[in-house]
This record gives structure tokens, sequence and C-alpha cells, in this order.
């Protein structure tokens, strides 16, 4: 297997309908799906339980959310994974983390605003 063009990663493939796509396991957001399948995976057989292990490998190594420890799971339109997001202050610009799409828009609906979070919080706790 090839290195992955855009980071030098590991390249993991997946099967997607009638053809595989070819899906950088750093999570750097290069793929590619012009690889035809030449038959498709009885999960029962040993092709199965490969396959199974692979995906299991490509997750494990995927880049992780800060705040909730997940891979990305929201999908480009042509089915890849998207890229964890940069997050940053809007105040300061400055960088701090890599977040999923879920946190990163849960931050942003609460404004950068630890009151509100906090707010939110004991709101949970009262009604759990």
């Amino acid at each position: 297997m090839q290195d992955c063009p855009a980071c030098g990663g590991e390249l993991v493939v997946l099967p997607h309908g009638g053809y595989s796509i070819i899906e950088c396991a750093r999570g750097c957001g290069w793929w590619d799906e012009n690889h035809p399948v030449e038959k498709q995976v009885d999960f029962s057989s040993d092709d199965g339980d490969r396959l199974r292990a692979a995906i299991k490998w490509a997750e494990d190594r995927a880049p992780r959310c800060e705040i909730c420890d997940e891979v990305e799971t929201h999908r480009t339109k042509w089915g890849g994974r998207k890229q964890l997001a940069r997050d940053h202050s809007h105040q300061t610009n400055r960088q701090r983390g890599l977040l999923c799409a879920r946190c990163n828009t849960g931050l942003g609906f609460f404004r950068d605003e630890p009151r509100l979070l906090a707010n939110a919080i004991e709101y949970l706790r009262c009604y759990h």
C-alpha cells in the first residue's frame, strides 16, 4: 500500500458500493474512490474478518475530538470523513485544539462563554 500523498500517513481501503474508498488513516482528509471492488465481501468469511480488523485499525488511529474523545462522524459529500475542526478564539484568534463538528458547533452556540456553559451544565443536572 502507498503512503498518503498529502501527509505521508498510511492509507486504508474501505468498500463503498461498487467501488472502494482509499482514505488516510491519520485523518488528514485525503481520499480517493476510483478503485473498483473486485468482489463483494462476505462478512462471515476470512475476508470479512480482515475487513472488520482493517476498519477497527483505521478507527483506532483516527484523530479524536479534544472534548468528547470521538472521531469525526460528519462526512463530505463524497462520503469521506471530514477533518476535525481547528477551534480558535474569536477574540484573540489563537488556535485552541481539534474538535468534532458537534462540539465545535456547541461551543459556537454558547458564544465561547464559560458562564453560559456552566449554566447549561447546571440546567442539565437539575433535570437529569
